[in-house]
């Protein structure tokens, strides 16, 4: 055995990720987290630059996404939600992290994901993740 998930297609052969990786995300279902974070932000909106998703057994897939500041911005102001504050309030907005997660959702609905491999909850950051930072 190869140690890996994968998804057949006719002749080809697409490779998700490790076994390691999954992780029991409600209703006992497995879910590849770092697989769904690829095609979320590989197929996403313009306001999301970095995502890390983790699933619980009791509260299903939940998330954090490094933002692109000015893009939320700009998304913010079209939507008229008041944005008259810096980055981290625009982040810590309750209209804000609920557009955002809708959008999450929508775009996981449009690419097939079970319900059990969309975010259920979203906690947004404006610094991108690096291990130099966050070790």
């Amino acid at each position: 055995p190869l140690g890996v998930v994968g998804l057949q297609q006719g002749n080809h052969v697409y490779i998700l990720g490790r076994l390691g990786s999954l992780e029991e995300s409600s209703g006992g279902q497995n879910v590849l987290c770092d697989a769904l974070e690829q095609l979320l932000v590989s197929n996403s909106v313009p306001w999301l630059l970095q995502l890390f998703l983790i699933a619980r057994k009791d509260r299903g897939v939940v998330g954090i996404g490094v933002v692109k500041v000015e893009e939320l911005w700009r998304l913010a102001r079209k939507l008229r939600m008041p944005v008259k504050c810096n980055a981290e309030k625009l982040c810590q907005s309750t209209h804000v992290r609920s557009f955002c997660l809708r959008d999450l959702q929508q775009r996981a609905m449009v690419l097939g994901f079970a319900d059990a491999e969309r975010p259920l909850a979203l906690r947004l950051e404006f610094e991108a993740f690096s291990q130099e930072r966050d070790l």
